[in-house]
């Protein structure tokens, strides 16, 4: 400090004076010298894991890799039925379809027509129809409230 302020650091200006270079505590081991040698049970097994672990990596990486490609496999073997199950939907949709319209266009009457005349067959004439009566006598029977009624209509 300087010698006429002595009670104040206000104006200290030793603060902004040049210091002197401390040295620093770092103490240098030298490498080679030096090596820990692993006679306790503990430290052999932590240097077996260090050397385990990798490969536990490595294989969990390989099951996973082999997982996921087996899955996709399955994906795909799936997803190839899907596909030749709507093909086949597909196709017996078409059939159902062109047999529907097969059946309308047979059962059509002016193809029935076509076909009896083709047959040799022909519309059958007035005097070849005859009307047969098989009953005289018609008979309802409507149930009303607890009774029924009967009611008779001849036919002469």
């Amino acid at each position: 400090m300087s010698k006429y302020y002595v009670d104040s650091f206000a104006y200290d200006f030793d603060m902004f004076m040049p210091r002197e270079k401390r040295q620093d505590n770092i103490i240098e081991l030298d490498r080679k010298k030096t090596t820990v040698k692993s006679t306790g049970k503990k430290t052999r097994a932590k240097a077996k894991s260090k050397r385990l672990l990798p490969v536990v990596f490595t294989a969990i990486m390989l099951a996973l890799i082999v997982g996921n490609i087996y899955l996709r496999v399955q994906v795909t073997e799936v997803t190839s039925k899907i596909n030749k199950a709507q093909i086949e939907n597909d196709k017996l949709l078409s059939e159902q379809i062109s047999l529907e319209m097969k059946l309308e266009n047979d059962i059509a009457y002016k193809n029935l027509e076509e076909s009896a005349k083709a047959l040799g067959m022909q519309k059958a004439e007035p005097y070849q129809m005859n009307y047969i009566c098989s009953a005289d006598v018609d008979v309802v029977e409507v149930k009303e409230g607890n009774g029924l009624v009967t009611a008779q209509t001849g036919v002469e």
